[in-house]
């Protein structure tokens, strides 16, 4: 019987996670077709930089990608769980969350964080990442971390089903 209603408490969170987004709650963002346009050197007259009205920048060549931002990915969270939370899944010698790092030479150095979600019954493991600044790039910020996690919760929610494609699909 137990078994029984872990199973319809794990049904019910997802099927919250995995609603539709209304949408206003769907934003967009540019992702440049040309590199021309990524440049801002673009000489090809179709792909003058303009308003656009589903992204609102001013772009050249470029598709829209819509994605859900991170205040309404908490919201849907705390609709399934109101004491969701989350956890490092590894730390350092302080007990802090462990970030890891990758260096791509002159382009950069690249953070990483895995969490573990919790949301009702439902785990999930995911990594959150960002670009770190080049001032000191093994000494991580306040932003850094807070970027990690907000990308790393984001990411992992989405491996629950919120954001994901066929919640867009009304677009």
């Amino acid at each position: 019987m137990e078994e029984l209603s872990r199973l319809e408490e794990s049904r019910r969170t997802a099927d919250i996670l995995q609603a539709k987004f209304d949408l206003s709650e769907i934003k967009y963002k540019p992702k440049m077709k040309c590199k021309g346009c990524m440049e801002w050197n673009c000489q090809v007259p179709e792909h003058q930089p303009s308003l656009c009205s589903k992204c609102g920048q001013i772009v050249g060549s470029h598709r829209d990608i819509p994605y859900i931002e991170y205040e309404t990915v908490i919201c849907r969270l705390n609709a399934a769980d109101p004491v969701w939370w989350w956890e490092p899944l590894v730390k350092d010698e302080h007990a802090h969350p462990k970030i890891s790092y990758q260096s791509f030479g002159e382009t950069g150095t690249s953070a990483g964080l895995w969490i573990k979600l919790h949301v009702g019954p439902l785990v999930k493991l995911g990594v959150g990442e960002a670009l770190v600044p080049s001032t000191n790039p093994t000494e991580p910020s306040d932003d850094l971390l807070e970027e990690l996690v907000r990308d790393a919760i984001v990411y992992t929610a989405s491996l629950m089903g919120v954001g994901t494609i066929s919640q867009l699909e009304a677009i």
